[in-house]
């Protein structure tokens, strides 16, 4: 099974049609053996037949009034009481025995020439034998009284041979009947047999299966299967399907592909936007860290001014309290101002991810380098006020 689902599909549709072919090719032999086995005058119908003409041979028919008309002779001849009852119960259970097969051959469809020799002619006399029979025949023996038993006896008679003629008449009837549904049978089978072999031999639809597998092994789904109207249960009927079915999967995959690949062209898309997102978040960064460096750097300077300043606001702050009191707040903030840069300095990587921190660091900045620029205007109207 490993080794078989490890071939290609064309392979494995050789294999399949290697399979099916031998298997026709096995189903016709088989099916002319068991043919020759039954069919009429083959050997099965031959010892059927011998069975039933040996059964007819030996015992006599119950339609066939024979054996009532023999043991009447004998009821006739005989003369102690005991043969006489005996004979007259077989009488009883023969004519029983033709009523039932009587009712039997009613419900049996005959044609009508059999209906009319086999269930009339034939009947009605065989009616009248027994009716004789037990009406005045047996009675008669049972007195005692031979002459009436002779007069009834001659009747029973003509009846019997009216009944014999309509029975030779049915017998042939039908002989002719059996001879003729033999020859429509052999010459039925002669043509059946003949037409199997030729189509076994052309190999038909099993060679029309072949190239049908072997376009579908090829993915060739557009190829047409021809089948015969109303079959549902042939080789090729379920190749038909086996090509719709592939059909269905390959049209299913294609969709799927082509959805896949409108979802990877989005992504692309997506991620062609984001690469430039990202591009400009990056210069963005970049443009801040280089502003920022250029504000710390003013703010270094502008901490070595007011450092510069401060010695001479000392001596400004003999003459103005209030002067110094601004000059020592204004080197708190100076301080405060270059310690702060110094931490935006620090966390120049951090601002780099993280856009809106750095946002709120530089106008924190901004803030503080408004106010020390206050400071410096104050500074510079105390200055040009001395």
């Amino acid at each position: 099974m490993n080794s078989f689902s490890r071939l290609k599909l064309f392979h494995r549709f050789a294999v399949l049609i290697g399979v099916i072919t031998i298997g026709f090719a096995v189903y016709g032999g088989w099916s002319f053996k068991t043919l020759n086995e039954l069919k009429i005058n083959g050997p099965l119908y031959q010892r059927i037949v011998q069975g039933k003409d040996l059964v007819a041979d030996i015992l006599p028919p119950p339609e066939y009034i024979i054996e009532s008309y023999l043991v009447s002779m004998q009821l006739l001849e005989a003369v102690d009481k005991i043969d006489q009852d005996r004979l007259v119960e077989r009488l009883k259970i023969l004519r029983g025995e033709y009523d039932t097969r009587h009712a039997f051959w009613l419900k049996e469809g005959l044609e009508p020439e059999l209906v009319t020799m086999f269930l009339k002619d034939a009947h009605e006399p065989a009616v009248a034998f027994f009716e004789g029979a037990f009406a005045d025949f047996v009675p008669a023996v049972q007195k005692g009284e031979r002459d009436k038993a002779l007069v009834a006896m001659t009747r029973m008679r003509q009846n019997y041979e009216v009944h014999r003629k309509a029975v030779d008449q049915v017998v042939q009837f039908t002989n002719k009947r059996n001879a003729d549904d033999e020859t429509a049978a052999r010459e039925l089978i002669q043509w059946d047999s003949t037409l199997l072999l030729a189509l076994l031999l052309a190999r038909g639809e099993p060679d029309y299966a072949v190239q049908i597998a072997h376009a579908i092994a090829e993915f060739d789904l557009s190829v047409e299967v021809q089948t015969r109207p109303g079959d549902t249960t042939s080789l090729l009927v379920a190749m038909k399907n086996m090509q719709g079915g592939l059909a269905t999967v390959i049209s299913n995959v294609e969709r799927s592909v082509r959805v896949l690949a409108e979802a990877s062209r989005q992504l692309q898309d997506t991620a062609g936007m984001a690469a430039t997102g990202t591009g400009y978040q990056q210069s963005l960064s970049q443009s801040m860290a280089t502003a920022v460096e250029e504000m710390a750097s003013s703010v270094t300077e502008i901490t070595s001014t007011m450092e510069e300043l401060s010695a001479s606001s000392t001596q400004i702050a003999e003459h103005s309290g209030s002067v110094a009191e601004i000059a020592n707040q204004t080197w708190e903030k100076s301080k405060k101002g270059s310690e702060a840069m110094r931490s935006v300095m620090a966390r120049m990587d951090d601002i780099r991810t993280d856009n809106q921190h750095s946002l709120e660091e530089i106008v924190q900045l901004g803030t503080k380098s408004r106010q020390i620029s206050k400071v410096m205007d104050i500074i510079n109207t105390i200055a040009g006020g001395q």
